[in-house]
């Protein structure tokens, strides 16, 4: 739940930020595209820009409402796991102060601070950062700690002790019986005191003929255990898998994510060098915009890179059944 939780979290914070930015990046289309035709109309400009000026602004549009409707997929998804209504949830989302997901709230929902109109657009926060990095060489003791592997492992003791009983059973089992009784030399004494005593008897059971059944027993309960080790090994191979693949995508994820930081610096400077550049009138307003253009498409891919990264950490966390840190909690 709590990993569920913060997933939908950051994907209805990235969708908000990324559609901010889809909202900046239309607006420049638009400037543009009224750029382009108020060229044309000098007679300078071409068909050919306006079709893709206008192609590009389209495009761009249609991403706005694609993003809208992931915010509001993950609000939904947030307000189902906290076990609170949409309007709840939308206030929660909207107060002024920080924003927190906690897991353990209750379904009361908490005193706002500021407007709480239902139909009022949710407060865009930008996505949390996350800080500090995942070592490597993680102990494989860590797995233990996954619910999975414990309930198998359990299973598998369960299924050891009925085949040790199913084996136990095909042996004899003794047993002693006592009754109290009196003992006495002659007759007189029969009644006194000291003449009291306890009988005791051995006894045997052994069910020696029984058509094979207790053989059978113990067929049945070691093919079961069998089944549970197998069951076992394949829980624990796949915790494994898991891990490594989580882990190499976490490597991949820091990669990417520091190559698009690149992209984005340089991408920033060619905004800068083409406003200068215009400025001391150099080039026109189109080459200004087209270089914002591409900065807005960085911007979006540096919070899809940050939004990856989390939800592979997100996804490890829930691999090792919590933090990668023995006996302690997670850090909020």
């Amino acid at each position: 739940i709590t990993a569920d939780v913060i997933h939908n979290y950051l994907q209805m914070r990235g969708a908000q930020e990324r559609k901010s930015i889809a909202i900046q990046t239309v607006n420049d289309q638009k400037t543009t595209l009224a750029l382009v035709n108020k060229v044309l109309a000098s007679g300078y400009g071409s068909e050919l820009d306006l079709a893709r000026a206008k192609a590009m602004f389209a495009a761009s549009k249609a991403v706005v409402p694609q993003l809208a409707t992931a915010e509001n997929v993950h609000r939904q998804r947030l307000a189902i796991l906290l076990g609170e209504t949409p309007s709840q949830m939308h206030q929660r989302l909207n107060q002024t102060s920080e924003d927190k997901v906690a897991v353990n709230t209750p379904k009361k929902a908490p005193s706002i601070v500021g407007s709480s109109k239902r139909n009022a657009t949710t407060t865009t926060r930008k996505m949390p950062e996350m800080s500090g990095l995942i070592p490597v060489g993680l102990p494989s003791d860590l797995l233990q700690r996954r619910p999975d592997l414990r309930i198998a492992e359990r299973e598998m003791a369960a299924i050891n002790e009925d085949l040790g009983a199913a084996i136990a059973a095909k042996y004899p089992k003794f047993f002693l019986t006592g009754a109290p009784g009196l003992i006495a030399g002659d007759f007189d004494d029969l009644f006194n005191s000291s003449s009291t005593a306890w009988i005791a008897s051995v006894g045997v059971s052994w069910n020696v003929f029984d058509g094979g059944r207790s053989d059978a027993m113990v067929d049945i309960q070691e093919a079961r255990f069998k089944n549970s080790a197998l069951t076992y090994q394949y829980a624990v191979n796949n915790a494994i898998g898991e891990v490594e693949t989580l882990l190499q995508g976490y490597g991949n994820s820091q990669e990417y994510q520091s190559l698009v930081l690149e992209s984005k610096q340089q991408t920033d400077r060619a905004v800068s060098k083409a406003e200068s550049l215009y400025e001391a009138g150099l080039v026109d307003y189109l080459s200004v915009l087209d270089a914002q253009r591409q900065q807005h498409l960085l911007q979006d891919r540096v919070v899809t890179a940050r939004l990856q990264t989390a939800q592979v950490a997100v996804g490890l966390h829930k691999a090792l059944g919590g933090n990668w840190q023995l006996n302690s909690n997670m850090t909020q």
